[in-house]
């Protein structure tokens, strides 16, 4: 395993599912796939490293924080340019600059979990970035930055930025632009580390999916689920279980922690120790999947023993990816999680229209 000290850059399309809605399968697997083609050329020209690309999600790394900064505003002004912004197709982007760990070239860390928390507070069509870049960006790139004043930011007790790459008109009411005199003594006194997020309440019944950021804070009423969708509280119901699936050789070990976050759509989920995410395709689901080859009642994430667990009840099975990049199929079982890693229920990632979900495991 090395360490490095790299940028990292967190791509969602959250308006792939509203495409899918309105256009139908075909016409929102065209899009995807001319999206991230367009954010390849772009990521390459600015010598990006591809980590990983689950469904619509792409997790990149840059050595220079200024070329990750200026690759994220080509990648959206050339969303614009292509026409693909007018179709719908709207990309969220979250960087973070910190120690990461590579093995076999894939990334773990707590700088991948927190690139991976900062993207679900951009709206789609937005850049955030976290303080380590503004420190680490050039003084070029970071005369883009505006600093992020909502009620979510406070809440978090973190140091976020927007990258402004639009015109000032379109700027998002949220954001505060630096004086130009400004920007050389806010990155002298920019702090070297993140304050930890504020942990989530606990919620003694089961089903019950705590929203770390409320979806009407970080994400347009359209991307967002119709309340027909909201999680179903049931309580004194504990999570059932599933027989055990054997965990292969050389699989990393169980993450320790208090609280999973998964990310779906706009929203992060959480499961602690007495509460449980439950998805399929039925309304009655915390997560209603769109996938056609996932189950009515598909999969379940819960906590047992202080382990966190993904329980499969369906036809086709569920794709589980460790912090490693290994593939696990688990069917009619439960599988242990790892630190993070993605969720895909019903179909490997690879497939067309597959709906991930990110996860990560903190205190």
């Amino acid at each position: 395993m090395q360490t490095q000290n790299m940028t990292l850059m967190f791509v969602d399309i959250p308006t792939i599912g509203t495409i899918r809605e309105q256009k139908g399968e075909e016409a929102a697997r065209e899009y995807q796939q001319r999206c991230l083609a367009l954010l390849g050329e772009v990521r390459k020209h600015f010598a990006g490293n591809l980590v990983r690309s689950i469904g619509g999600t792409l997790l990149c790394s840059f050595t220079d924080a200024g070329d990750a900064v200026e690759a994220a505003v080509r990648m959206q002004e050339a969303m614009v340019s292509s026409g693909l912004a007018e179709g719908g197709v709207q990309v969220r982007m979250g960087l973070h600059a910190g120690t990461v760990h590579v093995r076999a070239g894939n990334y773990s860390g707590e700088a991948v979990t927190m690139a991976a928390r900062t993207v679900t507070l951009a709206k789609p069509g937005a850049i955030v970035a976290t303080g380590a870049v503004f420190e680490q960006a050039g003084e070029r790139a970071v005369r883009r930055f505006a600093a992020m004043k909502s009620q979510a930011v406070e809440r978090l007790n973190l140091e976020l930025y927007e990258v402004i790459w639009r015109s000032a008109g379109e700027a998002d009411a949220d954001v505060q632009p630096l004086a130009s005199d400004a920007v050389g003594s806010k990155r002298k006194t920019a702090p070297t580390r993140l304050r930890p997020m504020a942990a989530a309440g606990a919620v003694p019944m089961r089903r019950v999916a705590l929203r770390e950021v409320p979806a009407s804070e970080v994400a347009s009423p359209s991307s967002s689920p119709s309340a027909a969708d909201a999680p179903v509280a049931t309580e004194g119901v504990a999570p059932s279980a599933a027989p055990a699936t054997p965990q292969p050789a050389g699989t990393p070990p169980a993450a320790s922690g208090n609280a999973l976050r998964l990310i779906w759509r706009e929203k992060v989920l959480v499961v602690n120790r007495t509460t449980a995410v439950s998805m399929g395709r039925d309304n009655v689901n915390d997560i209603v999947l769109q996938v056609s080859t996932a189950s009515r009642r598909h999969a379940e994430v819960c906590c047992r023993e202080g382990v966190f667990l993904v329980i499969d009840r369906s036809a086709n099975g569920t794709f589980v990816y460790d912090d490693q990049g290994k593939e696990h199929y688990v069917h009619q079982a439960e599988l242990v999680l790892t630190e993070s890693g993605a969720i895909c229920p019903g179909c490997p990632q690879e497939e067309p229209g597959c709906e991930a979900l990110l996860y990560w495991i903190a205190e």
